[in-house]
Formats: C-alpha cells, structure tokens, sequence
C-alpha cells in the first residue's frame, strides 16, 4: 500500500505541475488575443482559468500530501473532488463544446476526473488502514504542523514558480524588466504621442483614449505602475460585466449602490493617473447611464471618421453605435449604410490619398448627411443634433 501510495502521489504531482505550466500559458495565449482584438477577455473564459488553476495546484498539493504519507492527504483530494465536480457541472452550462475537438477536450476532462475520484477512494481506504501514521516531533516542531507545513510550502513554492509573472501579465502590466516583452502591447501604431488622456470607459474596448486622435488606450501605453494599471483594469471589468448582450440598451449596475461604487472610484483613479502621469487627464464620464443615454442638450454630433461610427457624444466625446442611442432600424440602417460609403473612401497604401475619387461623389455623401441629420432632427426633438462634416 506505501509504495503504491507514493506512486500514486508522484504521478499527481507531476500532474500538477504539468496543468499549472499549461494554464501558465493558456493565460498568456488570452493576454495576447485580447491585445490584438482590444477586447477583454469574456468573463466566462477567465472564471475557468481561475478554477483550472486552483484545480491544478489543489492537483499538486494532493499528490505532495499522498507522497509524503501525510494524514491530511485525505482532505485535499476530496476537497479537489468538490472544486473539479462543480466545474464540470457549470463547465456543461456556461461553456457547452463549440466543436468536435472541445467536445472531445472535456470528453478527456470528465474521464480524468473520474480517475481522481477512484484515486481518492484509494487515499481514503488508505486512511482508513492506518498507512499515514503520524509524524514525530523534530525540533520542537510538532509532527503534525510538519505534515501540514511542508506539502504546502512546497505547493506555494512549485506554484509560485509556475505562476510568478501570471500577476504582471495578466494586465499586461510588465514593463519593469529590461528583457524583451512577451506580450503584445495594446497598440503601437498611433501617429501622435500622447499628451492628454480621457477616461471614458466603453464596451469591448478599453477605458484610456488619446483625447486629440482618438486613439483607445491600454494603460501600458502611458508606462502607467503595474498596481495602478491592475486597478484601472479591475475598475473597468466591473464597467465591461454590466453590458448586456440580450439588449444593450438595458446595460446597467446590478443597484445604484454598486454605480456610486463604480462613480467614486473613477475620480478617484483619475487623480491617481494625474499623480503618475506627467500629461493632462480629463474625464469625461462616470456612470452607466451616461454612456447608454444621450442628456437633453445640445449632445448629438453627425461626424464619420475612419474606423469609427460616425455618431458621436458632443459632451463626452464617446462613439456612439445609432442602436446606442435608440434609433429606429430604418434610420439606423440608413446612416450606417451612409457611413460605409465613407468608410470605403479610405487608401490603406497610402491614408493620405483618403477621400473621395470625384466631387461630385463628395457633394452627393453631404447631400445625404444633410438628409439624415434632418431624420435625426426629426426622431429625436430634445436633442441638438451638430452636423460638423464639412463645417
């Protein structure tokens, strides 16, 4: 029974090892999707990460106990138990097998889970029989604090090695090292340094922009401290997991307790970038509300820029999408259809040949701006609705 219970504990250890090294890269794989995309990883897929990763150094911790004959042996695997049953079980809702190759991933998932549960029967048996005996007192030290202390300190250690730069990368925060950068920074084409900053958080994007080009901003990109940086993304996670995706219009904090939260916690952010940053910080927003809704002034500018929607917040500067702003289909379809036009004027060879090939051509898309800012004008009376295009 010894020698197959120190068999048993190696091969789970090792396993440990073998899952922490592969969710040490699986992170660093979602770093750089999201920082080639410029939108955050969906929460769901970072929820796994985290339970994987616990489930792996629990994986650890219980082939160290079962490899050293420790009496708490028995608590980590059935505890591991638990955390791998109930991510099977929210795994089979949340994240249902896109595809043959998922569907055979949890396939293995499940099938090595069971394993586990066979393994821990096993440790339990062994507990039962009295193969882990306890340990002597060394030291002054007593035997049991000794079986606890050391599986652990040598899972905190193992783990710490795997995961070191899982804290810095994960924000993609690590620009304190002299060595190349393994991740991709958020953006590195912008044509104009930055010299002010606007804080306007705005879904699947993040909350930084460059306030003269427009540019959006990952917090590296004012070598902004790993702490500071970490704290803008956690503030904007709290933003990004309001949106609604069934019907955006309703997006909103779950109480306007949780919206003050999220207020306060913009200014106080804000001074905290004008503290480190040697640029101007303006903020333009600070609810929910405001980003879904237009205030009754004079708000709605009609401006197409490439790569942009050409609708725009006149008091906050934000983008705005025409469904953001509850549009008609009709008159939505139409604008976008107007903004395509646009769009299909610019010369990615050469951005500066940008625009349209005739005049005529450019005095036909004014023409039709004209149109449907008078539609507009016409769905939304309270507002004032600013044609600056050809001004």
């Amino acid at each position: 029974m010894n020698i197959a219970a120190h068999l048993i504990g190696a091969f789970y250890a090792f396993a440990g090892m073998v899952i922490l090294r592969a969710m040490t890269m699986d992170r660093l794989m979602d770093v750089m999707l999201a920082a080639l995309t410029l939108k955050p990883t969906p929460r769901a897929e970072r929820l796994k990460s985290q339970i994987l990763t616990l489930g792996a150094v629990l994986t650890l911790c219980s082939g160290l106990t079962l490899l050293l004959l420790s009496r708490f042996a028995p608590l980590v695997f059935l505890a591991n138990v638990v955390v791998q049953g109930l991510y099977l079980v929210w795994a089979a809702r949340a994240l249902p097998p896109e595809d043959a190759l998922e569907a055979k991933g949890r396939r293995q998932t499940t099938n090595a889970f069971f394993l586990y549960c066979v393994a821990t029967g096993f440790v339990c048996v062994c507990s039962y029989l009295g193969v882990f005996t306890p340990w002597t007192e060394l030291g002054g030290v007593p035997g049991w604090l000794r079986e606890l202390l050391l599986p652990l300190l040598l899972t905190g250690g193992v783990s710490w090695y795997f995961l070191r730069d899982r804290g810095a990368k994960n924000t993609d925060t690590d620009r304190d090292s002299d060595a190349p950068q393994t991740t991709i920074p958020p953006q590195e084409w912008y044509s104009k340094p930055v010299k002010a900053v606007r804080i306007a958080p705005e879904y699947q994007c993040w909350p930084l922009w460059n306030d003269e080009t427009g540019d959006n901003l990952h917090p590296n990109d004012l070598d902004l401290s790993n702490d500071l940086a970490r704290r803008i993304l956690a503030w904007d996670d709290a933003f990004q997991a309001t949106f609604n995706q069934e019907d955006p219009m309703e997006s909103k904090f779950p109480t306007p307790e949780e919206e003050d939260a999220y207020q306060a916690e913009t200014r106080i952010l804000a001074e905290a970038i004008h503290q480190e940053w040697t640029g101007d910080v303006i903020l333009s927003l600070g609810g929910v509300r405001e980003f879904m809704s237009l205030p009754p002034s004079r708000n709605l500018i009609v401006r197409p820029e490439y790569y942009r929607w050409p609708l725009w917040n006149f008091d906050s500067g934000n983008n705005l999408h025409p469904f953001d702003i509850g549009l008609p289909d009709d008159l939505s379809e139409a604008i976008l259809e107007w903004n395509d036009a646009f769009q299909a004027t610019y010369n990615e060879a050469d951005p500066a040949q940008s625009g349209f090939k005739t005049e005529d051509a450019r005095l036909a898309h004014e023409q039709r701006e004209q149109e449907i800012v008078q539609m507009i004008r016409a769905n939304r009376p309270h507002n004032t609705v600013v044609d600056e295009t050809y001004q």
